[in-house]
């Protein structure tokens, strides 16, 4: 009798410990989805008519309450090259400045512009390599402003989504299907 006992007893350990565990794994992915909301901080651009063309990723950081930074990514006209534009409290953002993803630094000129949406500046050219550092990397900073760390940083997370969806508007047919590939290529392993 003790012997069948001492093995019930040893049967419910079993069961307990797969309860908690199961009970971890199920906190874990419950948890997961909260942080990746939190870190959707690129979207669809925030200026009137501008949605279906343009996005922006802003920093969570202001020094003061007001205060924001954010760069958006738009399409100007269908064929275009993106065009890159950079929104912050007066004064705005001029002059030579540069833009660091993770490793890579990119230098650019930003100015006011009459294509500038409002509140913000315009880059004149955007360095080749640029768009595609900012969907691959975790953070950007912006060095040569008047803004100084951690005002001047933006997460990246989620902008490769955000991004790809404005040169999809902005492709001429044949790009479109190139970047179609590309996404497919970079899926399953190949690019």
């Amino acid at each position: 009798m003790s012997w069948h006992r001492h093995a019930l007893h040893r049967r419910l350990g079993e069961y307990r410990m797969r309860l908690v565990t199961l009970g971890v794994i199920v906190g874990c992915l419950c948890l997961d989805p909260i942080q990746s909301v939190k870190a959707a901080s690129w979207t669809s651009a925030k200026f009137p008519g501008e949605q279906s063309r343009a996005v922006q990723g802003c920093g969570d950081n202001a020094q003061n309450v007001g205060d924001w930074l954010c760069i958006v990514v738009r399409c100007d006209h269908p064929g275009s090259p993106l065009s890159l534009h950079l929104s912050v409290p007066e004064p705005d953002i001029e002059g030579d400045i540069e833009l660091v993803t993770d490793e890579n630094a990119f230098a650019l000129s930003v100015a006011r512009s009459v294509d500038a949406l409002p509140l913000s500046t315009r880059a004149v050219t955007v360095p080749h390599g640029l768009i595609n550092a900012m969907k691959s990397g975790h953070v950007i900073v912006i060095h040569g402003s008047r803004l100084q760390p951690p005002y001047n940083q933006i997460s990246l997370e989620n902008s490769r989504t955000a991004i790809e969806r404005v040169e999809g508007a902005c492709a001429s047919p044949f790009q479109g299907a190139t970047r179609f590939l590309q996404r497919i290529g970079r899926r399953i392993g190949v690019f």
